[in-house]
């Protein structure tokens, strides 16, 4: 039986064991995550927390919206089984009507083909870094394989710290103009979450330096089960001549070589950044969105 249960009433302690547990679990499901990135979520419970479904919204005067956060790329049913298509359908359906508008990311491991939801497919890329670094780099595509040599010949140097100001200064400062609907709140709530994950040990910023010692680039990374997930990234126009992102990407590869671990770029449906992402070897990934207006 699927439950709806308000935020107020979830039990923490069951719902993030559920999530630890699941067969599709990820970082971006577990309850102090959605208290940062969401604020306010409910859920839908499958019996004793078996599986479990969170529920973001904000609400418009009266009006109940679904929606997915800033940085929770993924989120939908999470279970310590394999969610077949039904499940699926059946905690869809189980969304409760004051919910006027949906529009919600699910994870990669949550199929539906109903037509009751508008659905659209996003994607993400994926590196298995469980092979030698020589192998991995032997698939970098070549326009790649020149940016790591030029951050090479650059004598860059990298550097990991807990502390993400230089890199969101670096985003906001170039791709953050492009996008007027990140707001001040967003970046708050990116600084708390950052800060929660390096306290819990499972987060890393990496940058990377010029020889004098100039900030280049910066990239923030989520380590949790056998994901290295690239939740946030900032550059300056330098890095652009020296390679610098190409080089912290290395970095990281290198790092994490012949570890039963998946490097998440986390995807873009921009074309740029998607080549950026493929360029390294990474494979294509898709998951789901649905929407819904019931007015």
């Amino acid at each position: 039986m699927i439950k709806y249960i308000k935020q107020k009433d979830i039990d923490y302690r069951k719902w993030d064991e559920c999530v630890d547990q699941s067969i599709n679990g990820l970082i971006y499901a577990y309850s102090w995550y959605l208290d940062i990135v969401a604020g306010k979520w409910d859920a839908l419970v499958e019996d004793d927390y078996k599986r479990v479904m969170p529920l973001p919204f904000k609400n418009v005067s009266i009006i109940h919206k679904a929606f997915q956060p800033f940085f929770a790329q993924q989120l939908g049913v999470f279970s310590r089984d394999l969610p077949d298509e039904n499940d699926i359908k059946r905690f869809l359906e189980a969304i409760p009507k004051k919910f006027i508008f949906i529009d919600i990311a699910l994870n990669q491991y949550n199929h539906y083909t109903e037509s009751s939801f508008k659905k659209s497919y996003r994607k993400t890329f994926l590196l298995d870094l469980i092979m030698p670094y020589e192998i991995i780099r032997s698939g970098y595509k070549k326009n790649h394989e020149r940016n790591v040599k030029k951050a090479e010949r650059s004598e860059l140097f990298y550097r990991e710290d807990s502390n993400p100001d230089d890199v969101i200064l670096a985003y906001r400062n170039s791709k953050g103009k492009q996008y007027p609907n990140i707001t001040e709140e967003h970046y708050k709530d990116l600084k708390r979450l950052i800060f929660e994950c390096v306290n819990k040990g499972i987060a890393q910023t990496i940058k990377a330096y010029d020889k004098n010692n100039n900030f280049c680039s910066g990239v923030v990374f989520f380590i949790h089960g056998k994901r290295i997930i690239l939740i946030f990234s900032g550059a300056t126009e330098q890095s652009k001549e020296n390679g610098a992102m190409f080089g912290i990407i290395d970095y990281i590869i290198k790092k994490h070589q012949q570890q039963e671990l998946v490097l998440d770029f986390e995807g873009s449906m921009d074309e740029n950044i998607a080549r950026f992402y493929s360029g390294f070897g990474a494979k294509e990934c898709l998951f789901l969105q649905v929407k819904k207006a019931l007015i």
